[in-house]
């Protein structure tokens, strides 16, 4: 009696374990419908290695944020940390200091309260809204321009705060719909939970368009060998690529470091993935730096500036600008700088600021400078 009893018991175990195995086993490698692209993601460093299992389940907010820097940490932006205590709830989180990070650089919001929430999950439209907010605060695309009238089957449960983000989302082809209906419209699930693999798309589709990653390399320049300056961090000699210091300033500008480097005149000194300090015939220097003023551009020379160091200058501020009334306002102050030791000094609009003066308080030396304060 008792084996007719546990016969049927054991099986029932047995379907359970084989049960729990392919459950695990599905969890710990993503959906046919995804492996392709999350893979491509592994491949190009976007996910945190604590993110590499569980592909079907939820994602939590805390596990967003990781994947978030990951796309910031790729484009090369500095992240100063604002408050230490913006949420009461991720005291002692193991990744508190990653939430505080992306709070510091305003890509995640709170819910009030002092809450962050880190191990709630995300629906599918405040995911959308997230990755929006992620690419408006990285000025990846300035003039996108979104299609208000986009239809999708599930359109009425769309939050009006989230309509847009899902739009652009949608429209770029980051968030795809989850099927379709009789009449074939897309179906969003916008008030569904949003899953790892999921997410990791959005963000792997975001980076991929906007060429976060396999942007086209800008090329190699070399740190001059005959360097001797104890304070450069780099070696004399090594090769230092521009793609990531082509984003923050432009393409021009590292086309124009390019085609220093065979120069007789002009050492490339150092240079980082948002500075660069140029030598030129050994009394002058060119130097420029994004951090978290803006963009500046200082030129200082020992003897007076002459036609090849103004027309160096000018080259960059046109290439990492454009605006030709700055560069028009930068030659007529260096003109009365260099012919009459006159000093200038103008704010344009709440952009720019230039100046150039002679200071002989230490060393004489002339000074120009260029301020992008909206960067």
């Amino acid at each position: 009696m008792l084996r007719k009893i546990l016969k049927p018991f054991v099986g029932i175990l047995m379907l359970l374990a084989m049960t729990t195995t392919v459950i695990l086993g599905n969890e710990s490698t993503p959906s046919n419908w995804a492996i392709t692209e999350v893979n491509e993601a592994i491949g190009h460093g976007l996910i945190h290695e604590s993110l590499m299992e569980g592909y079907r389940q939820p994602i939590k907010r805390y596990e967003y944020v990781l994947l978030a820097l990951s796309i910031v940490e790729k484009t090369g932006r500095d992240i100063i940390l604002e408050s230490e205590y913006a949420f009461s709830d991720i005291l002692g989180h193991p990744y508190e200091r990653e939430i505080l990070k992306a709070y510091s650089f305003k890509i995640i919001d709170g819910y009030g309260n002092g809450l962050f929430k880190p191990d709630a999950n995300i629906t599918r439209q405040e995911v959308a809204s997230l990755v929006y907010k992620l690419m408006k605060v990285l000025a990846l695309d300035d003039d996108t321009l979104i299609q208000a009238d986009t239809q999708y089957s599930d359109g009425i449960h769309i939050s009006s705060w989230a309509k847009k983000a899902v739009d652009y989302c949608y429209q770029n082809d980051i968030m795809k719909g989850v099927g379709k209906d009789q009449i074939g419209l897309d179906i969003i699930r916008p008030l569904g939970t949003t899953t790892l693999e999921e997410a990791i798309l959005l963000m792997y589709r975001l980076a991929n368009q906007e060429q976060i990653i396999n942007a086209p390399s800008i090329g190699q320049i070399t740190i001059d060998e005959n360097n001797t300056d104890s304070t450069v961090l780099k070696e004399a000699g090594d090769l230092f690529d521009l793609t990531l210091f082509s984003r923050q300033f432009s393409e021009e500008t590292a086309t124009v470091l390019l085609g220093l480097e065979d120069s007789e005149e002009v050492r490339i000194v150092d240079v980082s993935d948002r500075s660069a300090l140029l030598s030129i015939g050994g009394n002058s220097t060119i130097y420029m730096v994004r951090d978290s003023r803006g963009i500046i551009l200082e030129l200082n020379s020992q003897t007076n500036i002459d036609a090849s160091l103004e027309t160096l200058y000018k080259e960059l501020l046109k290439a990492m600008n454009g605006n030709d009334f700055v560069l028009g306002r930068i030659e007529d102050g260096i003109k009365g700088l260099r012919n009459n030791g006159i000093r200038f000094e103008e704010s344009i609009g709440e952009t720019y600021q230039i100046m150039g003066y002679f200071d002989d308080t230490v060393d004489d030396v002339y000074i120009v400078k260029f301020h992008d304060v909206a960067r």
